[in-house]
């Protein structure tokens, strides 16, 4: 499991590196405007939030029991596309309370869709199976199966 700050800057730096490159080209062009800087804002917190959700119960096992367990809630696993459908919801929602047009907001759930599924490419290479299609298959499965990484 890659730390959270490499879910971070993967997140930063590959997937959303068309925006940053936007927003440092257009700020030198002196093109940005407040309501570009809040929707760049809004992208890269949702962007960030979606890369690190899965390992969210982290924070309460270490609180709670003193452990880094991170890959359940209950008897649910975090890193499967059915959690990622939460990510999609809660980005949504957020999206749509901030510009309060359906479309807009989906693009901001997709958003951080594509954030949360880094996170578990991340970790596919780095365990080697996850259980992506929990609640059909809840066997750990790995989408690279032929790759051996040691890290």
């Amino acid at each position: 499991m890659p730390y959270p700050a490499v879910h971070l800057m993967f997140f930063i730096f590959c997937i959303s590196l068309v925006g940053v490159f936007a927003i440092v080209s257009s700020g030198f062009q002196q093109k940005l405007g407040l309501r570009d800087m809040k929707h760049f804002f809004l992208l890269f917190v949702v962007g960030s939030i979606g890369s690190v959700f899965p390992d969210v119960p982290a924070v309460w096992n270490y609180i709670l029991y003193g452990n880094l367990q991170h890959t359940m809630i209950g008897s649910m696993p975090t890193h499967s596309l059915f959690f990622g459908i939460m990510a999609f919801l809660l980005a949504s929602t957020v999206g749509y309370l901030v510009y309060g047009n359906i479309s807009r907001a989906s693009s901001i759930g997709i958003f951080a869709e594509a954030a949360f599924l880094s996170h578990l490419l991340l970790d596919d290479i780095a365990d080697g199976g996850l259980t992506y299609l929990y609640p059909i298959y809840n066997e750990p499965l790995s989408i690279f199966i032929f790759m051996y990484v040691k890290l």
